[in-house]
């Protein structure tokens, strides 16, 4: 078993470094999103190997793998078509629309 996380975990380092690579020379908005696409994975699983979490905390990280799997597809259209980053948004997604869901699976973090 531990040689199976060993191999995972090297798979993504791999691919978070040669996606360092490629977005090096691209604007912020891709760089970001190549932030979010390497990094959220790390945070969801160390937050979740924490003993209890407040729900308030668990569900928009539980939530926020839904953006997570937009971000791959967005990222790949900028770094192979070019396509231009939207003002006011987030790897595609509008910022307004991301803090009505940050607000709204806090809620129910707190409810459930």
């Amino acid at each position: 078993m531990r040689l199976i996380i060993i191999a995972i975990v090297s798979g993504w380092v791999l691919v978070a470094l040669a996606l360092a690579v490629r977005v090096r020379a691209c604007d912020l908005e891709a760089r970001l999103s190549a932030a979010y696409f390497v990094l959220w994975p790390v945070a969801a699983v160390s937050l979740l190997l924490q003993a209890p979490v407040p729900g308030v905390i668990a569900l928009p990280a539980t939530l926020g793998f839904l953006p997570w799997f937009l971000s791959g597809p967005h990222l790949w259209a900028r770094l192979r078509r070019g396509v231009p980053a939207a003002p006011g948004a987030f790897i595609g997604i509008a910022f307004r629309v991301w803090g009505w869901g940050i607000l709204l699976s806090m809620l129910l973090g707190l409810f459930f």
